[in-house]
């Protein structure tokens, strides 16, 4: 199989690239050449035509001519033009880089077009096994089987990534579990990282507005300021302005910032008190707070005062003069709303900041407020021509980034590292554990009572929305194991790839108890960047089948008893003794290891295409084949390398067979077969 793989030699000589031209591309991950570089030798395709039609999984080691190899990588993407000052009239492509080279040493082995001692620029290596010998195991350390296993693993991952759902079937001791394990690493860990001005500019780049909606926002703010212009703040009256009286038919001044306005800037009070005055509907009164209640206890009269604190806040635009009075977060929606030209939507204190934060936005003053305004400017100078308004702006910034939280910034890029979670499905887990449910409460008095609590699912979804340039990936092992319309519940329609993101907003069991400020105050949906892994043994007797509608949702892929041999090349499945060395058998193991599971497989249901001539075991099928995970249980029977094969049987192989042939005909006769052939 290692001949199927696609490896090229890629050079950025010093001749055509500077020491810093080539860690730029080296932090963009970028490999750069030009399309017109010359076929070699006989060939009649150009180094430029391969290098533009390379495919997306294909790997490549970069050199910097035969001063020193670099890394070894995948590519990720087409050709593009290079973004490198300069060499505009050149292409580069993205890749995924695995490893950087362990030695510093020039290369002195055969020379070859592949190879750094030759003047090629981009072309296919064409004698892999010489590669593994003179570079890949000396530069890097690395075996052609650790390079198939990751190439294994890109189908897996493009498998995900489409359809965001997926689950791992097959015969016991496969490693689906362990293959989710390493699919969710990969998934989380392979985002790019990038500056985030980068992610920036490009999320500005492939926006398109959603037909309608800049519209929409126009004529919402037209509306509100054709109720509430400037003149007329001054005389609004308690019924115009308070929150909570819906004889007004919630037109009023603080229910427009709150609600209606909420696409053109996200603000909640936290309650209703920080209006200073609202109306009570328990009480069926007016309540009085803040530095109004030091003026007067009645509503009509410090109405007056309120409004003309506004007034002269919003005609001046001198935010400084009610900042002490009401929250700076209304203040900037109240600004934000009369001033659009001015001032950004976005009203947090905390989000402002960690805008300032994330792109080093310049602000000589440090009051919430001129950093607003600074964020505008920043916002005006990045999309230059480009039809953006600031509302649009916003949601690229919260869309691309973790502004809530703030990112994590790494040597001057952001961390983009995701995180996956691992649960098991068994009959009594249900939706309270994996979405949400009451639980019960104890107060400081000692009384009982019940509160919503998120489940696992739900909480790993709040930090995908918080994250949206990160993903996240749940593992559900035994996923046929638990009953699941119980356990998914309206999530059924959420989870479908067609329905990610708001598009599949439901209401959930529990929707009336959703705090406002909670991210799923509207409704539930799995985010964009959120993938699930499911894992199912089709053979297991003690587990229900799965409705289709739920089956329609996923991919599925098999993984077989032959795929599962990848796992004997890998040290991670092997680990580590107590000195920290790897407890992979040799090279001559391995193949002994490999040869007894074929034979005992064979044997259990033949493969013909391996020209087997056993007849197989009645009544099982490729589906009851052992996996290499029963094999990685040697290093429990390792004395000083020398492997007890006689105990794996004894203590493992044997007991799982009897149980495959549980109420069979002759089975002491074919126990007797599978031995003898897992001990030839």
């Amino acid at each position: 199989m290692s001949n199927n793989l696609n490896i090229w030699k890629a050079s950025q000589s010093p001749k055509f690239f500077s020491k810093n031209e080539n860690e730029e591309l080296f932090d963009r991950r970028c490999i750069c050449v030009h399309p017109d570089t010359s076929a070699k030798g006989k060939s009649s395709v150009s180094q430029g035509e391969d290098f533009c039609n390379v495919k997306k999984g294909d790997f490549f080691y970069l050199c910097y001519g035969n001063s020193c190899i670099r890394l070894f990588g995948m590519f990720t993407g087409e050709s593009q033009p290079s973004l490198l000052l300069g060499k505009e009239d050149w292409l580069e492509q993205k890749y995924i880089l695995y490893f950087e080279s362990i030695s510093e040493q020039k290369y002195h082995g055969p020379t070859s077009w592949w190879t750094p001692n030759d003047n090629s620029t981009f072309t296919r290596v064409n004698d892999i096994d010489s590669f593994e010998k003179w570079i890949l195991i000396p530069f890097f350390q690395k075996t052609l089987n650790e390079i198939e296993i990751i190439g294994n693993m890109k189908t897996y991952e493009k498998l995900l990534l489409n359809n965001h759902n997926l689950i791992l079937t097959g015969a016991p001791g496969t490693g689906k579990t362990y293959l989710a394990k390493q699919i969710a690493r990969q998934i989380v860990s392979k985002t790019e990282k990038e500056k985030p001005i980068n992610v920036l500019k490009e999320a500005i780049e492939k926006y398109v507005a959603e037909t309608g909606e800049e519209e929409k926002r126009k004529n919402l703010l037209d509306d509100f300021l054709s109720i509430y212009p400037k003149e007329k703040l001054q005389e609004m009256s308690l019924e115009e302005y308070c929150i909570g009286n819906s004889d007004v038919n919630n037109n009023n001044f603080c229910y427009w910032m709150e609600r209606r306005l909420e696409p053109l800037g996200r603000y909640f009070p936290g309650s209703s008190k920080s209006y200073l005055i609202y109306w009570n509907k328990t009480d069926e009164e007016y309540k009085v707070h803040g530095y109004l209640k030091t003026l007067s206890d009645k509503p009509e009269e410090v109405m007056k005062t309120l409004a003309k604190d506004i007034s002269n806040m919003v005609v001046n635009d001198d935010p400084l003069s009610m900042a002490k009075k009401i929250g700076e977060s209304f203040i900037l929606k109240i600004l934000s709303i009369y001033y659009p030209n001015e001032y950004a939507p976005i009203n947090s204190r905390v989000h402002i900041n960690n805008i300032i934060s994330l792109f080093g936005i310049q602000c000589d003053n440090d009051n919430v407020f001129d950093r607003n305004k600074a964020i505008y400017r920043f916002y005006k100078e990045q999309i230059q021509e480009k039809q953006i308004s600031p509302w649009a702006f916003m949601s690229i910034l919260y869309n691309n980034f973790n502004i809530k939280d703030g990112e994590v910034i790494q040597d001057g890029v952001i961390k983009k590292e995701g995180d996956f979670c691992i649960v098991q499905f068994h009959p009594s887990y249900d939706y309270t554990d994996f979405v949400e449910g009451l639980r019960p409460k104890q107060d400081e008095n000692g009384n009982m009572g019940f509160e919503r609590k998120n489940g696992v699912f739900k909480d790993l979804c709040i930090t995908a929305i918080k994250n949206p340039n990160k993903k996240y990936v749940m593992i559900i092992d035994e996923i046929n194991r638990g009953e699941i319309s119980k356990i998914f519940g309206e999530l059924f329609f959420s989870i479908d790839p067609g329905y990610r993101g708001v598009e599949g907003l439901v209401k959930t069991q529990y929707q009336n108890l959703v705090e406002e400020d909670d991210e799923f105050y509207d409704g539930f949906y799995v985010p964009e960047n959120v993938y699930i892994i499911g894992t199912m043994n089709d053979i297991d007797r003690s587990v229900e089948s799965m409705d289709f509608a739920f089956r329609r949702r996923f991919a599925f892929k098999e993984i077989t008893a032959k795929d599962s041999q990848k796992m004997l090349y890998s040290d991670e499945a092997w680990g580590k003794d107590n000195n920290g060395v790897s407890r992979k058998p040799n090279e001559e193991e391995l193949k002994k290891i490999k040869e007894k599971m074929d034979a005992l497989n064979n044997l259990i249901c033949p493969e013909k295409k391996n020209g087997a001539s056993e007849e197989g075991i009645d009544g099982l099928s490729s589906a009851y084949h052992i996996g290499a995970s029963y094999f990685l249980k040697l290093v429990n029977y390792n004395s000083d390398g020398t492997y007890d094969y006689d105990q794996l049987w004894d203590n493992h192989l044997e007991g799982l067979l009897l149980e495959y042939m549980r109420g069979m005909q002759g089975v002491e006769d074919k126990i007797g077969k599978l031995k003898a052939a897992y001990n030839k």
